[in-house]
């Protein structure tokens, strides 16, 4: 090791571990001072005295380097100050680690509320004589909605038989001949111009003209008429008809007769006939497409948050017309049917009120049903439109929970150890799962203060 003198300029020396690029030696000459050098040993040298000038000491300059102990084999490097930078770091953790304390509470208890099944079947009633539930009984109260609709509908007949049936049909009689009525017994002819004779199948009287706002307006009546012989020739289309017995007399152009619609039921050897069967059956099928699209209508009534159940709604029927009726011939038969709907409904909140109530009375200890809307399903048992009165039948399946107090529970716990408290926990009804989390971790007993012990409730 070699001693460097104070007049070798440029000279870095490491003093206490540091490159120094100025310091100030002590006021007198000969004080000691330890070096540490590179090489870990230390040696005694001797400061320099400062030269004064006037107001003081003064700072030996950069030429003049202090004294050291420098390696005679390699030369000194500086070390960086990372102590520095460590020291920071530790005091943010300090400083971190202090609020921590200050406002984190020293205890968090994270407590699962106890889950219980319960599945069962029950019986709830409907009655439209009621207006509000009873949750004990299980009494709902009903409403009655109403829609109603005409149909009409041709189907196939299905019948066979051999028969020789004269073509059926309907004119209408206009009188332009005079004011005067004019009388028409029953089988009065009406012939076409092609030669085809009908006869009326009862008596009628024309209406005479009558004169409004200057017009001659005829006098008019509608009569049935039969074809004078049988076959699937008079089975005519529309057309203008005259009357045989008015021939070469003026009447024959004043009085006449018309058809709108064309004739049926002519017919010779094996034709269709309408049978009790295809009535029996088109009623039935138009019942079905009555109760579709009155159930449709009726659904569009109801108010939000009512529930019409299959099986709560009814047809009846106020009447039925067929035409041709059972027996005729015929290649359809038309059935008209009148009618209304009638649907029993109730509010879904009443339903899911009673239900959710019977749940909650089968604990004995304070309860919350999870997912109330999924836990239970229900059908109609049986309806009674005559009294007002629907039987539902329900199946419950439902989850229900406990329900924790987390203040009292803090509470019952202050200045408990851990070991107590977990044990009173295991005995507490209430509490499926507990979670005990202290701060700091060295910590094993409760406050004496319910505030510092902070409890969370977690959704099973």
């Amino acid at each position: 090791m070699d001693i460097v003198p104070p007049d070798e300029k440029r000279s870095k020396v490491r003093i206490l571990g540091q490159t120094q690029r100025g310091i100030y030696p002590p006021e007198s000459s000969g004080r000691r001072v330890i070096a540490a050098g590179q090489s870990g040993e230390s040696s005694e040298i001797t400061s320099f005295p400062l030269k004064k000038s006037g107001k003081g000491r003064k700072m030996i300059k950069e030429d003049v380097a202090p004294l050291g102990i420098i390696s005679s084999t390699q030369p000194l490097k500086p070390r960086r100050r990372y102590w520095w930078y460590g020291a920071v770091i530790v005091g943010f953790l300090l400083i971190a680690l202090a609020i921590s304390l200050v406002a984190i509470k020293p205890v968090r208890l994270i407590i699962t509320p106890r889950v219980d099944e319960i599945k069962e079947e029950i019986r709830v009633d409907g009655l439209t004589s009621v207006t509000t539930r009873d949750l004990r009984e299980k009494v709902i109260p009903l409403e009655v909605l109403e829609a109603s609709k005409t149909l009409s509908q041709e189907f196939p007949a299905t019948g066979e038989e051999e028969r020789e049936l004269k073509a059926l049909g309907e004119i209408t009689v206009v009188n332009f001949f005079s004011s005067a009525p004019q009388i028409l017994v029953r089988t009065t002819r009406f012939e076409t111009a092609d030669g085809k004779v009908f006869r009326s199948t009862q008596s009628v009287t024309v209406p005479g003209t009558t004169l409004k706002e200057g017009k001659v307006i005829p006098g008019e009546i509608r009569v049935g008429v039969m074809a004078d012989k049988p076959g699937p020739d008079y089975n005519i289309e529309p057309t203008t008809f005259h009357l045989p017995g008015f021939k070469g007399g003026a009447k024959y152009e004043k009085i006449i007769a018309r058809s709108e619609k064309p004739f049926h039921g002519g017919a010779k050897g094996k034709v269709k006939i309408v049978t009790a069967s295809d009535i029996s059956s088109a009623t039935d099928r138009l019942k079905i497409k009555m109760t579709e699209e009155l159930s449709r209508e009726v659904r569009s009534k109801m108010l939000p948050g009512f529930s019409l159940l299959d099986g709560g709604m009814e047809l009846r029927v106020d009447s039925i017309e067929t035409l041709p009726p059972t027996g005729e011939a015929a290649d359809a038969v038309r059935v008209q049917l009148k009618g209304r709907l009638l649907a029993l409904v109730f509010r879904s909140d009443d339903l899911r009120e009673v239900i959710e109530r019977f749940i909650l009375d089968s604990f004995s200890e304070p309860r919350r049903v999870l997912n109330s809307q999924d836990s239970f399903t229900s059908e109609i048992e049986s309806t009674d439109f005559s009294k007002g009165m629907l039987a539902l039948n329900i199946l419950v399946n439902a989850r229900a929970e406990t329900i924790v107090d987390g203040e009292l529970l803090a509470q019952k716990l202050t200045g408990k150890s851990e070991e107590e408290v977990i044990d009173l926990l295991r005995k507490d009804p209430a509490v499926g799962k507990a979670k005990i989390i202290f701060w700091p971790p060295w910590i094993s007993t409760f406050p004496q203060d319910s505030k510092d012990i902070k409890v969370s409730i977690k959704e099973p």
